[in-house]
């Protein structure tokens, strides 16, 4: 079944350890979306051309945003700036955000999959943290070696939780269940399959 339209996902700092996204990207294609991935340093022209996409068709679907590492900070900060249009943002998932600002209330709802890492918690890198939201009920934050460990997989770290096969099906599993995206966004930045714009 094609649904109509897609899912804009970014990758993490400088496309380090941000593989796992390309192919989250194929696996959300493989069930009828329009995934498409960014670069980390795209997100704002990949802010400015949904919200041009949602003056000109406001009835343009649900809108669904993915991100790891900073790429996981930076669909949030998405998601204030369209806060600032009125523009609903349907689903955000993040994976290991490292620097976030907090969930804007247009945020319908919002999955963090965060891991903890011991002393490495302290840093402002290589590590996820949970999520702080203004409207609580609207964000889930999961640490996958606390509250989901059947989600982890043999070294599990910040290097390798973008492209865990196990998390790759759960964070599908959320993106149908949320429903169907909007079309294919005009005039939106599109990535070079070698991850330059």
């Amino acid at each position: 079944m094609r649904h109509p339209g897609g899912v804009y996902l970014v990758r993490g700092w400088q496309d380090l350890w941000s593989v796992g996204m390309d192919q989250l990207g194929t696996n959300l294609r493989a069930v009828g979306f329009h995934a498409v991935v960014y670069r980390e340093t795209q997100w704002r022209d990949l802010a400015e051309a949904i919200e041009a996409r949602y003056r000109s068709h406001r009835g343009a679907g649900s809108l669904m945003l993915i991100g790891f590492s900073y790429g996981a900070d930076d669909v949030l900060r998405i998601a204030r700036q369209l806060d600032g249009n009125s523009i609903p943002v349907d689903l955000i998932i993040t994976i290991d955000p490292v620097t976030p600002p907090k969930v804007p209330g247009n945020v319908r709802c919002c999955y963090n999959y965060f891991q903890t890492n011991g002393i490495w918690d302290l840093f402002p890198w290589l590590r996820g943290v949970p999520l702080v939201g203004s409207r609580p009920r609207q964000l889930v934050n999961v640490d996958i070696r606390r509250d989901r460990p059947d989600l982890l997989e043999p070294g599990t770290s910040h290097a390798t939780i973008a492209a865990n096969p196990k998390l790759h099906r759960e964070v599908v599993a959320r993106v149908l269940s949320a429903g169907p995206a909007p079309n294919e966004p005009e005039n939106t930045p599109q990535m070079n399959t070698d991850g330059r714009r």
